[in-house]
């Protein structure tokens, strides 16, 4: 019997440079010491999900686009964490993102690239390839950014084939990726709010402006069954049909950090397909995230880890007092 995977769909990818600087500042001249060499390591938010499932013990099939020696670099981590590809190669390099974590006051810096250009062609490449993959695949991940080249309605072809398949889907990206497969409806929407105060025309300042947020996502189609807002490392969002679960931890952090999104919806994934309910995936993610918290970009270690961070986690409905 062939083996049934989560494909993580990564169409823009990345080999990120971590760099740990104390007291970085702008317009200075900074030496790494030898402990503080960068950090060389797989980026693009499909492939950081990917990282987490594989880490859980699910079969995980990474698919996007890829290029150049860097492309080989990421194929060659990625099977070594037990993790298949099936990339479209393409004629440009992979991109690099940056990260300047500056220890003294823990502020991060990102630098991100846009990518390689892809051809429309590449892209038809890809969903043939995908194509081929969907009878295998028990559920499909969208996430991250759209690279240079194709359309930004990529999104809702890739989701309109999933359902051709009956292969239902998460999607995780941002506003400008987001807003064009609203109608189409994958089944779960993540977005990406990172550095947001506006999203969909909603002012986003307080607990009830999400919720709007949320339900304005998730009344534009009949197929989407859950909107996941992740708002910080303190407060996350769940919105069903059924109603409004509004997430809390004891985390004193208020910004979102590179991977913690990436790492919740791993631990959320890993649950939900195993049948938890809504509210254990949601713990059980949460839980996932936290226990990366400690360090910059930090994946999930072991299932047995991250259970000592299940308790840190309330779960309230919203029509709780």
């Amino acid at each position: 019997m062939s083996r049934r995977y989560i494909t993580t769909i990564t169409l823009n990818p990345s080999l990120d440079r971590l760099y740990k600087v104390a007291d970085f500042h702008v317009s200075g001249l900074f030496r790494l010491a030898k402990e503080n060499q960068p950090r060389i390591q797989p980026g693009g938010k499909g492939i950081l999900i990917a990282e987490s499932l594989s880490v859980l013990n699910n079969t995980v099939l990474a698919m996007g686009f890829c290029g150049g020696h860097a492309g080989n670099s990421l194929k060659e981590v990625l099977h070594e964490k037990g993790i298949a590809t099936n990339f479209t190669w393409v004629e440009n390099d992979l991109r690099s993102n940056i990260f300047i974590y500056e220890t003294k006051n823990q502020t991060i810096t990102e630098i991100n690239e846009a990518g390689p250009w892809v051809e429309e062609r590449d892209f038809e490449y890809f969903t043939n390839s995908l194509q081929l993959m969907l009878p295998q695949t028990d559920f499909i991940v969208l996430a991250g950014s759209i690279p240079p080249g194709i359309s930004n309605s990529a999104y809702e072809n890739i989701i309109q084939l999933c359902r051709h398949f009956f292969v239902p889907s998460l999607l995780h990206t941002t506003e400008k990726y987001l807003e064009p497969c609203l109608q189409i409806g994958s089944k779960i929407i993540c977005p990406d709010l990172r550095s947001c105060t506006k999203f969909l025309g909603v002012e986003l300042v307080n607990t009830e402006d999400y919720i709007k947020m949320s339900e304005l996502m998730l009344n534009a189609s009949d197929r989407t069954e859950i909107i996941l807002s992740i708002i910080n490392p303190s407060l996350v969002i769940a919105a069903t049909r059924n109603g409004i679960k509004v997430l809390s931890s004891d985390a004193k952090n208020e910004k979102l950090m590179p991977g913690f999104t990436d790492n919740f919806l791993g631990g959320f994934i890993n649950s939900y397909l195993k049948k938890e309910t809504l509210e254990n995936s949601l713990i059980f993610g949460f839980a996932s995230a936290l226990a990366c918290m400690q360090n910059l970009l930090e994946k999930i270690e072991s299932e047995e880890k991250l259970m000592d961070h299940i308790s840190r986690v309330k779960v309230q409905d919203q029509n709780e007092s």
